[in-house]
Order: C-alpha cells, then sequence, then structure tokens
C-alpha cells in the first residue's frame, strides 16, 4: 500500500506496521550501487520499488553504514554524507521497532535513485523522533567515501592490498578532476582516483555528495587523501577502497 492510499485510509501521518512511510518525491538522491548488486538490480531495471532504510553498526552485525532493502535483500547503500545526517534518527527508529520506508527508482542502466525528499526535509514525516542536533552537517570526523568501478581494477586492487601484511592497507592516493564525456553528465567535473601512480577507480558526477568534500579540497590544491583498501563484506574474494576527506 502506497503513500497516498495510507492516507485516505485515515492512517496516522504515513506510519503503518512500525514503519515511517515517506511520500514519492523527485529529483530525489543517487545511491552507491555498487557492481555487486547488478544481480540484485537486473530484474529491477526500468521500474520503481518500495524499500527500507536500515542503519547498521558493529553492535547489530555490520559495519556503520545505511542500507536499502527490498524484499529483505540489499540493493544499494546510501553514500556516507547522507548516513551521517540521518544514521541517529534510524539508530532511533530502531530501537523503536520502526523503519523508514521509500520509493526507489532503478533505471534501465541500474543506477538507483531514492526519491524521497533529502534528509533535513524528512523531518515533518518522523513521527515524534526527536531530531535535534542529529540532522547537522558539520562534524569533526573525516567523511569516508566510496570508490567506484572497484570492479574493473581488482588486479591492482589486490598488488597494492597484498603488500599490506593486515586485513586492510591503509595508505595514501591521489585525486585529480576529469570532465564526463557523453549521456546526461556530459561535461561535468569528476575524479579519478590512483594509489602509487595506478588508476583504481572513480567518483562520477552523479554522485554530488560524495564529490563536494573532495572537489573542496582539490581547489585549495590538496591532491592526497587518505584511502583504505578492504575486502568486500558480501563477496570475500573482491576488493574496494575508500577515501576518507
Amino acid at each position: 500500500m502506497n503513500f497516498i492510499r495510507r492516507m485516505l485510509s485515515g492512517e496516522t501521518k504515513g506510519q503503518s506496521d512500525g514503519h515511517v512511510v515517506i511520500p514519492r518525491t523527485e529529483p530525489g538522491w543517487n545511491i552507491n550501487a555498487e557492481s555487486y548488486f547488478r544481480k540484485e538490480l537486473e530484474p529491477l531495471a526500468g521500474t520503481e520499488i518500495t524499500v527500507i532504510l536500515q542503519t547498521v553498526d558493529e553492535q547489530h552485525g555490520g559495519w556503520d553504514e545505511t542500507n536499502l532493502l527490498y524484499q529483505g535483500g540489499k540493493v544499494g547503500q546510501l553514500p556516507n554524507t547522507y548516513h551521517q545526517r540521518l544514521g541517529p534518527i534510524l539508530r532511533k527508529l530502531r530501537a523503536e521497532e520502526r523503519q523508514l520506508e521509500c520509493t526507489a527508482h532503478v533505471s534501465k542502466e541500474l543506477e538507483l535513485t531514492l526519491l524521497a525528499p533529502f534528509p533535513e526535509k524528512l523531518i515533518p514525516f518522523l513521527g515524534g523522533v526527536s531530531v535535534e542536533g542529529t540532522l547537522g552537517f558539520e562534524s569533526d570526523e573525516k567523511q569516508s567515501i566510496r570508490v567506484k568501478e572497484s570492479a574493473k581494477y581488482q588486479a591492482t586492487l589486490r598488488t597494492i592490498w597484498e603488500a599490506m601484511d593486515s586485513s586492510d592497507w591503509s595508505g595514501s592516493a591521489s585525486c585529480k578532476k576529469y570532465n564526463h564525456a557523453g549521456g546526461k553528465y556530459d561535461g561535468q567535473e569528476g575524479i579519478e582516483v590512483f594509489v602509487e601512480g595506478a588508476r583504481i577507480g572513480s567518483i562520477g558526477p552523479r554522485y554530488v555528495e560524495d564529490l563536494a568534500p573532495i572537489l573542496e579540497r582539490l581547489s585549495r590544491g590538496e591532491t592526497e587523501f587518505e584511502c583504505r583498501i578492504s575486502l568486500s563484506k558480501f563477496e570475500e574474494s573482491k576488493l574496494y577502497a575508500t577515501l576518507f576527506a
């Protein structure tokens, strides 16, 4: 049952069965739906789906992140900048055995967009959950930003990762801007990521929130970023890279 039908049926402010239902809103937010979700997303290409936003952390069997679940399975992950804003809210809802339910669009290219208001505009739909101090933009902690296209650079990532005698490789990565060519992002800025001169991935212009802190530092002439290379939790044979800005 969608948001409008719930409202017409008299249920309270978009809440039902422990769910806080967020109305469908465009243009929405771009979501990290990396290559290991292709199997789940391919049957859904070109459709809109209902997803649950679920924040997990070490205490609840995962890393500190917010996942998008469709029929119980993970199909995407919020960019860390959104997770940092929404995480405290979602943890409060989890403690109350409630969850956020939203609409998402899966494009034919398997890009995932969450059709919901931006975090600071969710307040009217949170049903009395206290949000004071939880949707701020300032933080002394560095933002973790997933490097995209890691599937294309597994050999390079593995060479770097195996040089470190631990579960993760930590070091420095350099970033440089590029202009995207073709499609709806033609001419817009993205960044390429390199470790010791070898490309390990990129962050394209569709990931506006992920790009913002990196582009800001690049504008100040800073090109080096803290970087970590880790094994995927979902496919243990695959590696991915994370920047910290």
